[in-house]
């Protein structure tokens, strides 16, 4: 799977080089702010991913007491187990929604000038 992956990115690049080779003259600007894209593109798939993750956890532990064949004690360790994956994953989460916010702020800011 991964050398697949590398070999339909080499092949992209290889596709895509003649198109930046011809803009030689980048702005730094430019850059930075395609940088900032990128890092809020990023920043939404990951929110996006621990949200779907929490969402999963919560749903887990909400279903935790129809499982058949645990022993309370086994239940309970499971219980607190979720709990504290969930606390994990809404903290990632809420962090992650911030720096989302602060980025598009930036970019904002920059389209401005």
């Amino acid at each position: 799977m991964k050398n697949k992956l590398l070999i339909l990115v080499c092949i992209t690049a290889l596709w895509a080089l003649p198109l930046v080779a011809g803009d030689s003259q980048i702005k730094s600007s430019d850059v930075d702010q395609r940088l900032r894209e990128t890092d809020l593109s990023l920043a939404l798939r990951q929110y996006e991913r621990v949200k779907m993750e929490a969402f999963e956890t919560r749903l887990k532990l909400d279903l935790l007491d129809t499982e058949e064949g645990m022993t309370e004690v086994a239940r309970k360790t499971r219980s607190e187990l979720l709990r504290k994956r969930y606390e994990t994953l809404i903290r990632s989460a809420d962090e992650l929604r911030e720096l989302a916010l602060n980025i598009e702020g930036k970019i904002k800011v920059a389209q401005a000038k």
